[in-house]
C-alpha cells in the first residue's frame, strides 16, 4: 500500500513538471500567434516594445545611478511622445530591427533556464543554432585551457584593481 499524501506543498518532481508543462505552453502559444499572424511575425516591433528590452539596471554615468530605460523615459515628452536626440541616440543601441516575435521570443528564453531548455528541445528551426551562438563561447571558456587562462587573467585583474584601490586608500 502506498502511502496518502497530505496536503503541504508538492514534491520538487511535481514543481519542476509543472514549470516544464508551463514553459512548454508559452513557447507553444508564442509559435502559435506567429503563425497565424503575419503581422506580430513580420513586422518592427514598436517603441514601447524597444524600450521594454532597454537595460533597467543603474548606470554609473547617469544622472543618480539611473537606468538606461529611465534616461530614455525621462528625455521624452510625456504629451507628444517624442524623445530628444538623447534618448534616440541611447534607444538606437537597442532597436536592431527585430520583429515583436522575435523579442517576445528572446525575452522568453531569457526568461528563466526553464524556458530555454524547452526552446532547445522544442525542435524549432534555428533553435539549436541560436542557443549554441550563445552557449559555445561560455562553454569553451570554462572547458579548455585558453579558456582558463583568460578567465583566470581577468580574475587576476579585478584582484590587481582591488589591491591598488587598497593601496591608495593606505595612501590617502
Amino acid at each position: 500500500m502506498s502511502k496518502k499524501r497530505k496536503g503541504g506543498r508538492a514534491s520538487s518532481k511535481r514543481q519542476k513538471a509543472a514549470e516544464r508543462v508551463r514553459a512548454e505552453r508559452g513557447l507553444g502559444s508564442l509559435v502559435n500567434r506567429a503563425r497565424q499572424d503575419d503581422n506580430y511575425r513580420n513586422q518592427l516591433s514598436s517603441i514601447a516594445s524597444v524600450i521594454r528590452d532597454v537595460s533597467d539596471k543603474p548606470q554609473r554615468f547617469g544622472k543618480d545611478n539611473e537606468s538606461r530605460r529611465d534616461f530614455i523615459l525621462r528625455n521624452t515628452d510625456p504629451k507628444t511622445g517624442r524623445m530628444n536626440s538623447a534618448a534616440q541616440a541611447m534607444l538606437a543601441f537597442y532597436d536592431d530591427g527585430r520583429s515583436e516575435y522575435q523579442r517576445d521570443l528572446n525575452r522568453f528564453i531569457t526568461g528563466s533556464p526553464v524556458n530555454r531548455e524547452a526552446y532547445k528541445q522544442s525542435g524549432l528551426k534555428g533553435a539549436g543554432l541560436n542557443l549554441f551562438a550563445t552557449e559555445f563561447p561560455e562553454a569553451f571558456a570554462s572547458r579548455t585551457g585558453i579558456g582558463r587562462i583568460i578567465t583566470a587573467m581577468d580574475k587576476g585583474k579585478d584582484k590587481v584593481i582591488e589591491a591598488g584601490k587598497k593601496i591608495a586608500e593606505v595612501l590617502n
